[in-house]
């Protein structure tokens, strides 16, 4: 639980050389005031999708390999512990 007694919300976002979206997908997600972290699963993109997501605010997790949506998505919420709430957003969201 956050300090104010409110769940903790993370969003997990599987990302495949997604960096032509990914940025727009991060920034909408922080102006959800209800999001308390946002982490991109870099799936071992080979162009500059965890740059861009980190550069935009997000906690990147890099994955050597690809591992596929499942993969990323197993890999992002053992790499969270025990968030309270997770929310799974695709990368390619964007703004909408």
């Amino acid at each position: 639980m956050r300090c104010d007694g409110q769940r903790r919300i993370v969003a997990v976002v599987p990302a495949f050389n997604s960096e032509e979206r990914i940025g727009a997908t991060v920034r909408a997600l922080g102006d959800v005031t209800s999001i308390d972290e946002v982490l991109v699963v870099d799936d071992g993109s080979t162009d500059e999708t965890g740059s861009v997501a980190a550069s935009v605010g997000a906690r990147v997790l890099r994955l050597s390999t690809n591992r596929g949506k499942g993969g990323a998505v197993a890999a992002g919420i053992a790499e969270l512990g025990t968030p309270e709430i997770v929310v799974l957003v695709d990368a390619d969201t964007a703004d909408t």
